[in-house]
């Protein structure tokens, strides 16, 4: 599993705590691509609106192009399992696909 993570992020750092042995993508460091994105947005379990950490209400290919301006606006932190992703908040919805 992988966690789109961001250390200064406090509710990024409560899922990391809960999930030891997850691999870590700081994607401000390391943005992801567009492939990656749209990747991320077809496979996500939420509602699109909660990708991002501003009001949204449109396509997915308008949330990647956002998403691609300005990595930060990811709502974090994001969990990938390889075939679902979820927005780990509250954290603990993280132990969902743990346990």
């Amino acid at each position: 599993m992988r966690l789109y993570h961001n250390p200064r992020c406090s509710k990024s750092r409560q899922c990391l705590a809960l999930l030891p042995d997850v691999e870590v993508v700081l994607y401000l460091e390391n943005p992801p691509s567009e492939a990656e994105l749209t990747d991320l947005v077809e496979r996500s379990i939420d509602p699109l609106e909660n990708l991002i950490r501003i009001d949204f209400n449109g396509e997915p290919e308008h949330l990647v192009q956002l998403l691609l301006e300005d990595p930060g606006l990811l709502q974090r932190p994001l969990l990938d399992d390889g075939a679902r992703v979820m927005v780990c908040r509250p954290p603990e919805r993280a132990l969902e696909w743990v346990a």
